[in-house]
């Protein structure tokens, strides 16, 4: 399930498992670059306080068994 779809963006070739969730409320929200695999029942909740949203969160592949998790 995506919650707050506007706040999602998803690279090209990316695959999201089943039952995946992401929800965020950050500014720049969750991206998640190409090619780019959620596995099945992932979670992604970024959701902290109406009064101080987060920036965002990047997701991205640098090499096949490599993933990057930065916080912008």
């Amino acid at each position: 399930m995506l919650f707050h779809k506007n706040r999602i963006r998803l690279g090209n070739g990316v695959t999201l498992g089943n039952n995946v969730e992401i929800n965020t409320l950050f500014v720049n929200g969750v991206v998640i670059g190409n090619n780019f695999n959620l596995g099945s029942f992932s979670v992604i909740r970024c959701t902290v306080s109406f009064k101080k949203l987060g920036k965002g969160v990047k997701l991205v592949t640098i090499v096949a068994s490599e993933t990057i998790v930065s916080l912008v």
